[in-house]
């Protein structure tokens, strides 16, 4: 059987196996018969991905960058206080990378090529004292554009976030709820 005429065959059962009254019947012997359809129904779509991909001609490779400048910059100085407790509260210098890739996608194509993108970017701080890399989501950091700028990111600087505000105040509003 060619590899088309299987890929029909699998399509032809996938769309079977979606009237779920029609094949209750058959599955009353087992405890969770609605479990083994939708396994079944899951290995139909895995067997139809390995036919797709076993018809791959081609790799695209991503259009996109998987290191970006932030805003158009690259390589200004930050201050940042990573969140992470072993840190403490301690503010240190880095240089900004850029947005760096969290993540990446992989799509199968009409035209049997795997295109890969990447995905989810985040600014990557580094920190020569530290000698690591420190991602936004996981620091508060700023622009140091003067010397004004060069400060300690201090708790009262997190507290006065719009988001950390309104966090607070539902936590405290869900906490007073309670008792």
């Amino acid at each position: 059987m060619s590899l088309e005429k299987l890929k029909e065959k699998l399509v032809e059962g996938e769309e079977q196996l979606k009237d779920y009254n029609k094949f209750i019947d058959l599955m009353r012997d087992k405890d969770d018969p609605k479990g083994a359809l939708t396994r079944l129904a899951q290995t139909i779509g895995q067997i139809k991905l390995l036919v797709d991909a076993s018809e791959i001609k081609e790799f695209e490779h991503p259009k996109n960058k998987a290191l970006n400048p932030y805003e158009g910059r690259k390589g200004n100085l930050v201050s940042v206080r990573p969140c992470d407790d072993k840190y403490g509260d301690k503010t240190y210098l880095g240089f900004l990378i850029g947005d760096l890739a969290m993540g990446s996608s992989i799509t199968i194509t009409d035209e049997n090529k795997i295109q890969c993108n990447w995905s989810g970017y985040n600014p990557a701080i580094f920190v020569p004292e530290l000698g690591e890399i420190i991602m936004g989501m996981a620091s508060w950091w700023s622009h140091i554009e003067s010397e004004e700028d060069f400060k300690k990111i201090s708790d009262n600087d997190i507290e006065n976030v719009w988001y950390v505000k309104l966090l607070k105040k539902q936590l405290n509003d869900n906490y007073l709820g309670e008792e």
